[in-house]
């Protein structure tokens, strides 16, 4: 299943749509203004709270904490970007996950433990704000909203550097 990212470009505070294949609106997310570190909201077309992620502040590296349900829901992992010198690495405690790739060029791989792609993204270029495809292996259809959560938070940590 792919999943598509759009930014939308004169806004006050994040916000993005996120699609499926066939242009259909699925989700949509957005940002608290005026806040220490960032939150972001995934929601439902129903204005539904699905997902909440919350940045951890005064962290050595950047570090997001993921919720089910919203902030009052599960907690469902932490995304924290590893201390490397050539290369960027995130790992995703409670869900088992690692995310490598290029990220300057928003090209990266979301694996489980047992190294099984869970995810791919890539950014598309030239496109009016930033545009993400996440094709999310069949074996994680069901996580799809785990999987845009650890996107959203890669995102956010490339763009506070």
């Amino acid at each position: 299943m792919k999943l598509y990212i759009r930014q939308h470009v004169f806004t006050w505070g994040d916000k993005f749509d996120v699609c499926d294949e066939y242009g259909n609106a699925r989700y949509y997310v957005y940002g608290d203004v005026f806040t220490w570190g960032k939150k972001l909201h995934i929601t439902d077309g129903f204005d539904r709270e699905l997902y909440y992620i919350s940045q951890r502040v005064l962290t050595w590296m950047p570090a997001y904490e993921l919720y089910r349900g919203g902030g009052d829901g599960v907690f469902a992992g932490t995304v924290r970007k590893n201390f490397t010198f050539f290369f960027c690495r995130y790992t995703v405690d409670g869900l088992g996950w690692t995310v490598e790739g290029d990220f300057t060029d928003h090209e990266y791989t979301i694996t489980d433990s047992a190294g099984n792609i869970v995810a791919t993204v890539s950014k598309q270029w030239f496109t009016w704000g930033d545009t993400y495809e996440i094709a999310t292996n069949e074996r994680y259809d069901m996580q799809e909203l785990d999987v845009l959560a650890v996107v959203l938070c890669v995102d956010a940590a490339c763009h506070s550097e």
